[in-house]
């Protein structure tokens, strides 16, 4: 990883996730930016240099005590096991208890301004209807242990007695100039598979929306709201821009070249896929596995709505763009990388 010389500094950030997808690019910002030092924690040695950057060892899932240097004034959570199909139990051991190990040793911060938990949209589950920044427990259940870890993790760290500041993209997908990403999961693996001429049919509901939002408008979304106030919540979404299942249908068609895949009901196709024939059950069942991650987010049932961060974002030029103006980069970067089998430059 390579950063240009920073010019001033203004506070110290402790950053968790520095290897990461999202914690990666915010690292590499905050350097660029040359605003802040930057304290990174990371599981082993990594051949990064920068004046302001030093590295702390540690692995957040050991038990064993974290210490965060004293000079720390801002913390930036972005660690996290994204596996959807993961058992609660693994889940919980980095995203719950990992968070609470960051917020131990960062209690004991003489100078600690901000504890920024980076969450998730989709703690808002299975809930139906509007969901807003300052919703979380709304008697919803979870699509996945992933959904499920993120929501306690969240109710946790407003429990504690931080300056607590808490930030939840929705889908985060490449960046919308480049297409650039070290992630190729969620919308990736059917998009692969439709652009194999694998996957014909798209279980789940027409008209809920599906929520993708670039990984470079979360990362300066995230530095952004360093300024913003303390105790609040911010969705960082498409909202109201984001299409429906059959207008991301309809894109992606047009993109790749290929027929609309066929919309049809996800309970209805597994009821079914055990009374069709051979050939047809082999396409159903593989249908199913290619989207297995992405198919419980093309029935959704809310939508999600933050008009203070939206308009504190576009104040500083921090805008999420329609799918359609980038979706050809996020396609073309896929297609050169090999949907990730081979690996993109950090």
């Amino acid at each position: 990883m390579r950063f240009v010389r920073s010019q001033r500094s203004r506070g110290t950030v402790f950053l968790t996730g520095a290897t990461g997808l999202v914690g990666g690019e915010v690292l590499r910002r905050l350097l660029e930016a040359g605003e802040h030092q930057v304290v990174a924690l990371v599981r082993r040695p990594v051949p990064w240099s920068h004046p302001n950057l030093r590295l702390v060892y540690g692995d957040l899932t050991s038990g064993e005590r974290l210490a965060i240097p004293a000079d720390v004034d801002t913390v930036i959570h972005c660690a996290a096991s994204v596996g959807f199909d993961l058992p609660l139990g693994e889940q919980r051991a980095i995203n719950v208890e990992g968070t609470r190990r960051v917020l131990e040793a960062a209690e004991l911060l003489p100078g600690l301004e901000r504890f920024m938990h980076v969450s998730t949209a989709y703690v808002a589950g299975t809930h139906e209807g509007h969901f807003g920044a300052y919703d979380l427990d709304l008697g919803q259940g979870f699509r996945n242990t992933y959904e499920q870890s993120k929501f306690e993790a969240e109710r946790l760290v407003r429990s504690r007695d931080v300056p607590w500041q808490i930030v939840r993209p929705s889908i985060i997908v490449g960046d919308q100039t480049t297409g650039w990403t070290t992630s190729f999961n969620v919308v990736y693996g059917p998009l692969r598979a439709y652009s194999r001429g694998l996957m014909t049919l798209a279980p789940g509901n027409p008209e809920a929306p599906v929520d993708l939002v670039p990984v470079d408008v979360v990362t300066r979304g995230i530095i952004a709201l360093l300024d913003g106030p303390i105790r609040s919540t911010h969705l960082l979404v498409a909202g109201e821009r984001a299409p429906t299942v059959a207008e991301f249908v309809g894109l992606a068609a047009a993109a790749l070249g290929r027929p609309p895949a066929v919309i049809v009901d996800p309970v209805v196709l597994a009821n079914t896929i055990k009374s069709l024939p051979d050939e047809a059950r082999e396409s159903a069942e593989l249908t199913l596995a290619q989207a297995a991650d992405l198919l419980p987010y093309f029935d959704v049932g809310c939508r999600f709505s933050d008009p203070f961060t939206e308009g504190f974002l576009r104040a500083e030029k921090i805008t999420v763009p329609p799918l359609a103006s980038y979706l050809g980069r996020l396609l073309e970067f896929a297609e050169q990388h090999r949907w990730g089998k081979r690996p993109p430059a950090a």
